[in-house]
């Protein structure tokens, strides 16, 4: 049985939580919920996080959904408390992910960290990766278009950073351009970030490459936030029996791409 608590219990911590009571109970028993403040949801109690060290004992894997302004000191009280990680926060500096990092070296954890944990969208991953590598001494262009809901806090979301620094790291593209009112003409080796945030969309993900004779396009739409939900959970299952201390995985370690 994995004991997992789940921190941050915002949209993702909650479809966790339902998605761990209707479908993994055989497997994965939840010990805390734990949140900027304390409660209820679907007679789980939550716990304020200022309480997080003693809420979080028993648990063997930490999920954490929480936000960029929280997640770096949780992640440390966590990694000091000797419990591994899961964790989806996105929209960190590099100077809080290097704290991260720290935190889970210096105290012999082990964590997954993603940008997104649909299994989907790492395949996107692999086929942006692919995509580049193919034609990246080609006269091809790139473009990358997200879409998410209205509560989303950082932007562009760290999926579409995810898609372009893919692109970037096999040599196809050079940097990201937002580019807004104004901005001047497209520049040979820029991926050009297109975002919106409208109601209550999940996420809409596509890579877009342009050839002066037609277009391929690589798009990911999610239904429901379960895809990213099962996502964690089997990242949590997977580390429990992979665990290497002070090493941090990613979903591409889960699934051997």
């Amino acid at each position: 049985m994995l004991n997992v608590a789940l921190v941050g219990m915002g949209r993702m911590g909650k479809e966790i939580a339902g998605c761990i009571k209707t479908s993994y109970t055989s497997n994965v028993q939840i010990v805390s919920c734990i949140d900027l403040q304390g409660g209820s949801y679907e007679g789980l109690a939550i716990t304020p996080n200022t309480d997080l060290e003693s809420a979080i004992k028993g648990a063997d894997v930490a999920i954490n959904f929480t936000t960029p302004t929280s997640e770096t000191e949780l992640s440390e009280r966590i990694a000091k408390c000797g419990v591994d990680l899961v964790i989806g926060t996105t929209g960190l500096s590099e100077i809080d992910w290097a704290r991260v990092q720290d935190a889970i070296e210096k105290n012999d954890i082990s964590a997954v960290i993603a940008s997104n944990f649909s299994i989907l969208v790492n395949l996107q991953f692999a086929l942006a990766k692919k995509t580049g590598e193919t034609l990246k001494s080609l006269n091809y262009d790139f473009a990358v278009f997200e879409e998410h809901h209205t509560g989303k806090l950082d932007s562009p979301s760290g999926t579409a950073r995810s898609i372009a620094e893919v692109l970037i790291a096999t040599g196809a593209a050079q940097k990201m351009n937002f580019r807004g009112e104004g901005k001047k003409k497209h520049e040979p080796g820029e991926i050009d970030m297109a975002i919106s945030r409208n109601g209550g969309m999940p996420a809409t993900h596509e890579l877009r490459v342009g050839g002066q004779h037609g277009l391929l396009n690589i798009s990911t739409l999610m239904y429901s936030r379960k895809e990213f939900a099962v996502g964690a959970i089997e990242s949590a299952l997977w580390l429990k029996a992979n665990r290497k201390q002070g090493h941090i995985f990613g979903m591409g370690d889960l699934l051997k791409m």
